[in-house]
């Protein structure tokens, strides 16, 4: 065999073996471990059960008629503790009544930031909104909407004892003029209309 031809052959055959080197590497036979960087989904295995939040009864007070809050039950998302039930509620009472002669609390475009409870049962919420300030009412609705508020959270959280409510990061001296914010509040049953 003359020179020419070993050299074109053993080029061949060294273009052949890189091929096939190129080409494990790229498909391998599945004999390896999984990249550890590629998450591969599993179908979902019908017998195993899916956890869900746990839910709990609770009252909610919703102004209505004559003046009066009026309790609506629901079941609300417990949470993995008492901040994230009050987180809860809030956002319940925020998205309004399911009665129709009810209405919700706050105007559209409120939503819940930080809530805390201190040591000895003090609740802070945070009350977001796009206005500067608490919506304008007489002093009847303005009592509506904050006792709304706190019968809602402290008749229904065990560790809380008193509310304060802010505004956009500050507490409100008060709502409309009328009822005094400045400090904790604790429920006002009288509100509540009996059935």
């Amino acid at each position: 065999m003359s020179r020419p031809r070993l050299g074109i052959m053993i080029a061949v055959l060294a273009v052949a073996v890189g091929t096939a080197v190129a080409l494990w590497w790229i498909y391998p036979t599945g004999d390896e471990e999984p990249d550890a960087g590629v998450v591969e989904e599993q179908p979902p295995d019908p017998d195993e059960e899916v956890e869900t939040e746990a839910m709990r009864p609770c009252d909610l007070y919703f102004p209505g008629l004559g003046g009066r809050l009026y309790v609506e039950q629901r079941e609300i998302a417990a949470g993995a503790g008492a901040v994230e039930l009050i987180t809860h509620l809030v956002e319940a009472l925020i998205a309004g009544p399911q009665g129709t002669s009810l209405r919700p609390p706050l105007p559209d475009g409120v939503t819940v930031g930080q809530v805390y409870l201190m040591e000895g049962g003090t609740v802070i919420v945070d009350l977001q909104s796009p206005e500067p300030a608490p919506p304008s009412s007489g002093s009847l609705r303005e009592m509506l909407t904050v006792y709304s508020l706190v019968n809602s959270v402290l008749f229904n959280v065990d560790e809380a004892e008193q509310l304060v409510l802010l505004w956009n990061g500050q507490q409100p001296s008060t709502f409309s003029g009328h009822l005094n914010t400045a400090g904790p509040l604790v429920p006002n049953p009288r509100l509540v209309a009996r059935r």
